[in-house]
């Protein structure tokens, strides 16, 4: 017979749970199982909406409709929240596809973009960008679009050595003058005629012929910058967090 508990007893093994993991690791847990229960009972549906409230259930929402848009339902999504804002967020989950590059997936969202310049991010890196001084950078260049260029994490330390022996060393050094993409882009709607297809990397062609034009600008951020690529990555950004030390955080 299976024990039943009442919902103070659940909600202390739920804080118990937090001590042992975050809560990351949860919602990605219980959102993929929802994901496989509506994928199972509905799967004839065309349509799912995805109402997101506050905290972590919302969290679980947003996993749900990850899921759901790679496996081609068509998702609508609403956040409890961005209806109070002064300015309220229209959010489209757009299906671009699952072997789409990443130029081809830019260009599958112009007809939500319209005319209107706008900004272009991996979402796969943390920094504490200001994205308004980063957007009046992008007009007073008046070119067609502007990346962020960062200061690359050293994931090495590096060693002098001579006649076979270490004379100095730096763990994890900044090096001068060397700048990556950071991943944060202003864009005019013009690009899209940069990008020919599905098959177009947004990285090579596209940036290399606006380079060529002399329509691509840096605006150079020495603040924050971490991307998350690794394993190691997730688990030193977990970590600055769990030490209130997150300082992408600034809101």
């Amino acid at each position: 017979m299976s024990e039943i508990f009442n919902s103070e007893e659940i909600r202390r093994f739920e804080q118990e749970q937090f001590l042992k993991k975050n809560s990351y690791f949860f919602m990605q847990k219980a959102g993929k199982r929802i994901f496989e229960f509506i994928n199972t009972k509905f799967k004839n549906k065309k349509t799912i909406i995805v109402l997101c409230g506050p905290g972590n259930n919302g969290g679980d929402g947003f996993v749900i409709a990850k899921h759901l848009m790679n496996w081609g339902y068509k998702v609508e999504l609403i956040r409890e929240y961005v209806q109070k804002l002064d300015e309220p967020w229209t959010i489209i989950p757009a299906d671009t596809g699952i072997n789409t590059m990443t130029g081809g997936r830019l260009k599958l969202v112009k007809k939500y973009v319209e005319n209107e310049t706008f900004c272009f991010t991996y979402g796969d890196t943390l920094n504490d960008i200001q994205i308004d001084k980063l957007i009046s950078f992008h007009f007073d260049k008046k070119v067609l679009a502007t990346v962020t260029a960062c200061k690359p994490p050293e994931k090495y330390g590096l060693l002098k050595i001579e006649n076979e022996k270490v004379v100095d060393f730096q763990e994890k050094p900044h090096i001068e003058g060397e700048w990556v993409n950071g991943g944060f882009f202003v864009l005019n709607p013009k690009v899209f005629d940069y990008i020919k297809d599905d098959s177009t990397v947004w990285e090579k062609e596209p940036m290399e012929k606006l380079t060529k034009d002399g329509q691509l600008s840096a605006y150079k951020h020495r603040g924050f910058y971490q991307p998350m690529d690794t394993i190691s990555d997730k688990n030193h950004l977990e970590k600055l967090w769990q030490n209130n030390e997150a300082f992408w955080k600034v809101w």
